[in-house]
């Protein structure tokens, strides 16, 4: 995630390494900033950054902002993402919580 190039259905769909961008929170393509902040499926991992971010910065923030100056909370949110989980082809009996 801090380059952007990986896991993400948006870089995987521009290589033609799968056939849809589209989030399997079905409301976006998966990018990072969509991943950061908006998806659904991310609400408990966000609200953790989120929190800590806001003991000593305001909330939304930059991502070179994030990344350069709350690394070790970055770091912590991107490591809890399951991205096998958020990859799973869209599947309309996936619940989120």
């Amino acid at each position: 995630m801090f380059t952007v190039h990986g896991n993400i259905r948006s870089y995987l769909h521009r290589f033609k390494i799968i056939d849809t961008p589209t989030c399997p929170c079905g409301t976006k393509n998966q990018t990072l900033d969509h991943l950061l902040f908006e998806c659904e499926l991310l609400n408990k991992e966000r609200d953790s950054l989120k929190s800590s971010v806001l003991k000593k910065d305001i909330w939304p923030l930059s991502k070179n902002r994030l990344i350069r100056e709350h690394f070790k909370i970055f770091a912590k949110f991107t490591n809890e993402i399951s991205f096998d989980k958020l990859n799973d082809v869209l599947n309309p009996s996936y619940q989120v919580d």
